[in-house]
Parts: structure tokens; C-alpha cells; sequence
């Protein structure tokens, strides 16, 4: 099953197209590939938003330091 979600931005696109990011307290998200702008994903239910999450780490490219 696939997602899309649209960004402030105008950016359109599948959730799998986003790279992961730790919000802090605990709690991860997916940020924007165009804006960068985070998303905590708390819209969807938690068993949902994991899976989107791990989902987003395996396919998420190496960080760059």
C-alpha cells in the first residue's frame, strides 16, 4: 500500500520518498525532500506510522557528515 502526501511546499509524492529524521523526545518522523520540512506522522495510527518509518530507514541514503 502506498501513500501520498503533499507539502506546504507544493511537493507531491509517495511517504517512501521521504527521508527519516529523529524529532527528538523519542520520537521520529520523515522530513520533506523538497523543503526539508519535518513530519511526525501523528495522522496516522501508531502500527501505520511505524511501518511508514522503518520502511523510510531502509531506503533512506547514508548520512553525509
Amino acid at each position: 500500500m502506498t501513500v501520498e502526501e503533499a507539502c506546504f511546499c507544493g511537493w507531491v509524492g509517495d511517504l517512501a520518498s521521504k527521508r527519516r529524521l529523529y524529532l527528538g523526545d523519542g520520537q521520529w518522523g520523515l522530513v520533506c525532500p523538497r523543503c526539508g520540512r519535518p513530519d511526525n506522522l501523528s495522522w496516522l495510527p501508531a502500527a501505520r506510522r511505524q511501518e511508514v518509518i522503518a520502511r523510510a530507514l531502509d531506503a533512506a541514503p547514508p548520512a553525509q557528515e
